[in-house]
């Protein structure tokens, strides 16, 4: 059920459904905390952030990053790190915290390159060098 709600969350978002894809996403996160799931409480903390910035509801935006993230490293899961990363990096450079940011940013970088997604390590590469000239 709460991939089928993650689903329908994500449609409805690309429609500009923003207040039903927050809602189902919550009813997912819900879900996937009564099954213990930290994989799937990682993704959906993930699109909530991504809900809150589309929002600029920046302190929820940055709860739901921070969570995520570290989710993602606890269960060591790589490609989290990355994509989570990526928006919580760019999230605290923002925000003013750019040595942390540009360090998520860096892991994320490197991520890509290890897992062999060179095009978008050089998006990525174009984001850090945008926060350091910043």
């Amino acid at each position: 059920r709460a991939v089928t709600l993650g689903d329908i969350a994500r449609i409805l978002r690309s429609k500009g459904q923003v207040d039903e894809a927050l809602d189902l996403h919550r009813q997912r996160l819900a879900i996937n905390e009564q099954l213990g799931d930290m994989d799937g409480r990682a993704h959906a903390l993930w699109n909530l952030g991504q809900l809150a910035v589309q929002t600029e509801d920046w302190k929820q935006a940055f709860h739901y990053f921070r969570t995520a993230y570290e989710l993602n490293l606890e269960l060591q899961r790589l490609e989290g790190i990355i994509f989570v990363g990526i928006d919580f990096g760019q999230l605290l450079a923002a925000a003013g915290d750019r040595p942390s940011g540009l360090a998520i940013l860096e892991r994320s970088h490197q991520g890509l390159l290890t897992l062999g997604q060179h095009e978008h390590a050089e998006q990525v590469a174009q984001i850090i060098a945008q926060v350091r000239s910043g």
